[in-house]
């Protein structure tokens, strides 16, 4: 995808991290701030097709609310900071953040021994998850999909990331059950 002079100019790739559901995420350096920091695009035309067939998918104009919504608050150690966003070539959103370098908790269950943590380390991941979801609800941010891969781990810490299913914590659901079904209470599966 061609670059905007802006954005060229501003971030430079260093590497790329993984492709997300409707695009890239990237290892970028912002040469206006001198720091690395992830950088996911989001093109727009996919979102809006992908919608169209399931409506219950990640919304990126949902997470654009949320990630505004976060930018306007005091950080929290527990969830990703976010460092700014813009509309890149009409039709990518860019959302730019902080780079998260232990990968998420999948990546470290992956690394372990018997793919397990010590009792003691993960109750202390849990309670930093805990910490986060506490922000998140006290500013009236519902994640609707914590999971593995959406908590990120940097330097001991855990931070909660990947926003495109959340919602205001004070507007009625659908209904629907969002999120990976595998990480479901029985209950919410079976729709009881």
């Amino acid at each position: 995808m061609p670059m905007s002079t802006l954005f060229a100019d501003r971030f430079c790739l260093r590497r790329p991290l993984n492709d997300a559901l409707y695009g890239p995420v990237g290892l970028y350096e912002d040469t206006k701030r001198g720091e690395i920091v992830a950088i996911k695009q989001v093109s727009l035309a996919r979102a809006v097709a992908a919608l169209r067939r399931n409506p219950n998918m990640d919304n990126p104009w949902s997470e654009h609310r949320v990630v505004s919504r976060l930018m306007t608050l005091p950080p929290h150690t527990n969830v990703v900071r976010f460092r700014g966003e813009f509309l890149h070539m009409q039709d990518t959103w860019c959302v730019v953040m902080e780079f998260c370098p232990g990968g998420d908790l999948w990546d470290l269950l992956e690394c372990s021994p018997k793919n397990r943590l010590p009792e003691s380390e993960a109750r202390q991941l849990f309670r930093q998850c805990v910490r986060g979801v506490r922000f998140l609800h006290a500013h009236g941010i519902a994640h609707r999909d914590l999971s593995l891969e959406n908590v990120f781990y940097c330097r001991g810490v855990c931070k909660i990331g990947d926003f495109g299913l959340s919602t205001d914590a004070a507007l009625r659901g659908s209904g629907e059950a969002v999120g990976k079904a595998y990480y479901m209470a029985p209950e919410v599966v079976n729709q009881e």
